[in-house]
């Protein structure tokens, strides 16, 4: 009897231990399946691995990111800057007019002798300049009276300016040429001139001059004033 009972003592711890090595396995198996996915084909079980949570980006990765884009601060208004008007001495010097340049114009001639000609005697007279450059030009005059006389001399002028505005104020001249007569014939007569022009404005300009010619061996000599208009003589060809 102590042999069987031995027996089934020991059979019973032994199912005791079995069972409990059973609860003690499904206890986990229990937790896993809260993260696992259980599928049964018939008498087998099948577990599936949980799918891994997405990880936060590490910092290098947030370091390779684009920074946000800034905010654009609105543009300050600009006002309209109006363009500065020219100063007198600007617009003086821009002026492609020359200083004094050509001009025709008309007058009267003074006779200061007794002369054989217009020149000497006194009448009306045309008159005119040819600006070849700021230094060297040409002053023609033609005197109507007891004897026309045209007068034709290459002069050289000499420019005086305003300090300030370096505008021409004056153009003094000097030169000589030849005095035409044609009452008989055409004759030529040694002739000296000199005289100022004076601009008056930017289209006219007055002149005063001194003619001197030498006629048959006797002097005649007329002062001829008069106004003209301007022109420049290059836009003429």
């Amino acid at each position: 009897m102590n042999h069987i009972g031995c027996k089934l003592g020991c059979k019973a711890i032994a199912l005791l231990a079995f069972w409990g090595g059973i609860g003690g396995a499904n206890s986990p198996l229990q937790l896993a399946q809260a993260q696992t996915t259980r599928v049964m084909y018939g008498n087998y079980l099948t577990i599936s691995a949980p799918t891994p949570e997405p990880t936060p980006a590490s910092a290098a990765e947030k370091q390779l990111e684009p920074p946000p884009p800034v905010p654009l601060s609105p543009s300050p208004n600009t006002e309209s800057v109006e363009p500065e008007q020219p100063t007198a001495q600007q617009t003086s010097l821009s002026d492609p007019r020359p200083p004094v340049g050509s001009y025709f114009g008309i007058g009267g001639t003074i006779g200061l002798t007794d002369g054989e000609t217009a020149l000497g005697s006194g009448g009306f007279s045309l008159m005119s300049k040819g600006a070849l450059s700021e230094y060297l030009t040409l002053h023609n005059a033609t005197s109507f009276g007891k004897q026309t006389a045209s007068m034709f001399a290459l002069t050289g002028e000499f420019p005086i300016r305003n300090g300030q505005t370096q505008e021409v104020v004056a153009m003094p001249f000097l030169g000589g040429g030849t005095l035409v007569t044609t009452q008989d014939e055409w004759r030529f007569h040694g002739l000296i001139v000199g005289g100022v022009d004076v601009p008056l404005s930017r289209d006219f300009m007055g002149t005063v001059r001194v003619n001197t010619g030498f006629v048959d061996g006797k002097t005649e000599v007329g002062i001829v004033l008069g106004v003209g208009y301007r022109f420049n003589l290059f836009n003429l060809f």
